[in-house]
């Protein structure tokens, strides 16, 4: 194996729990969410109840539904689809429009700082930087991977200086919020430690992240462009080759130099065993969840028992306890009609979702669900999912 970004050496719930849930559509970020509950206000009955005013409108309860007041009683205008859940304008307390969207986020303030984050910044999501609890997941990753890009690292720098950056009205004053440490920043964008400090640049600027932050050093991994990693690296011979001791396996990583990197994998950090069957890679599950019988990932259905998710990957059932790291299983329905099932820890958001008509930035909201923000509120545009100066 070469080692990459995020490193997958456990399964596709790692990587969910991580911040990188498959989605689709234009929305922004990493999880979604039905867009109802208590956090919509609604003014509407539901349908065939009684209604005070003909031509009355408003959204039923639930919020799922666009109704409107004929004859005494309330008609249906319209059901709102999920994710999008019925929205109202109102004008001094009266409700002038009803539409289907995704509702807009209640936290305005943090929403400004995470799209400017989000658009300028290595490393952040929207949805990871308005979530503190997926921003936490980086270190339990980390120390079961036994490796995290140090980019990964820059929601912690966010969360320093996030009034400086909601401030900003450019990328540049963006960087300069969050720039930091000695490092020279070349054309080529070197990166060095400095004890556990990981010395870094994006587009000539400098960034300085503490790999300490998630308990772990830092170490230049070799390569044409030496990278700055959070992780203890040794040395080894066999480049593509394991070593389990208990549940925890030794991986020797080809750098694609003379010098391979010897990486600790700690599965039992997350209920896991090192299995000496796996086959080595360039996506390595060398540890084993559950019994590892066989599967047909073709036919198998992801699904949750509680707060075990059961998977199949590279032909045997995965199953893994998303308590034993600090979350909940989540089931939701995949765009291929079947299912998907990952650890998560923002269980109010589906997998998956699809929005071919959004022109807001959409991400998870935490436990409000899904959420919307409009670009203009940060004095900024919307492109292709995103907000941008």
């Amino acid at each position: 194996m070469r080692i990459r970004g995020r490193t997958a050496l456990i399964c596709a719930t790692l990587c969910a729990a991580a911040g990188c849930v498959a989605t689709t559509g234009s929305g922004s970020g990493t999880g979604t969410g039905t867009g109802t509950g208590a956090a919509v206000a609604v003014s509407g009955g539901a349908a065939g109840s009684s209604c005070p005013k003909d031509d009355q409108i408003g959204c039923a309860p639930g919020a799922t539904e666009k109704v409107r007041c004929k004859n005494g009683n309330w008609v249906s205008d319209g059901k709102c689809e999920t994710p999008s859940s019925c929205v109202e304008t109102k004008v001094d307390g009266v409700v002038t429009s009803t539409a289907c969207e995704v509702p807009p986020t209640s936290r305005t303030s943090d929403a400004i700082a995470c799209v400017k984050a989000d658009a300028c910044l290595i490393g952040v999501s929207m949805s990871e930087c308005m979530n503190p609890a997926v921003t936490a997941l980086i270190k339990p990753l980390a120390q079961i991977t036994g490796t995290m890009p140090a980019k990964e690292l820059m929601p912690f720098r966010v969360a320093q200086v996030k009034s400086c950056i909601a401030a900003a009205k450019s990328c540049a004053e963006v960087h300069n919020c969050a720039k930091g440490g000695t490092h020279a920043c070349t054309a080529t964008d070197t990166q060095a430690c400095t004890g556990s400090v990981a010395q870094l640049c994006s587009g000539g600027v400098p960034f300085a992240l503490d790999c300490a932050q998630i308990g772990m050093p830092c170490s230049l991994l070799p390569g044409s462009k030496p990278k700055a990693v959070c992780a203890a690296i040794g040395t080894c011979d066999a480049p593509e080759t394991f070593t389990c001791s208990g549940a925890v396996a030794k991986a020797c990583a080809s750098t694609g130099t003379p010098v391979n990197a010897q990486i600790t994998i700690n599965c039992g950090l997350a209920g896991g065993t090192c299995d000496p069957t796996a086959k080595f890679d360039d996506d390595p599950d060398v540890c084993r969840f559950g019994s590892g019988a066989p599967c047909d990932s073709a036919s198998f259905v992801e699904s949750c028992s509680g707060s075990v998710v059961k998977d199949c990957s590279k032909g045997k059932v995965v199953e893994v306890d998303c308590g034993k790291l600090g979350m909940a299983c989540k089931a939701s329905p995949s765009s291929s009609g079947g299912s998907i099932a990952a650890c998560t820890p923002t269980p109010a958001c589906p997998l998956v979702y699809s929005l071919p008509s959004a022109s807001k930035v959409v991400f998870c909201d935490g436990a409000a669900g899904l959420r919307s923000f409009d670009c203009a509120l940060a004095g900024m545009k919307y492109a292709g999912g995103e907000c941008a100066f």
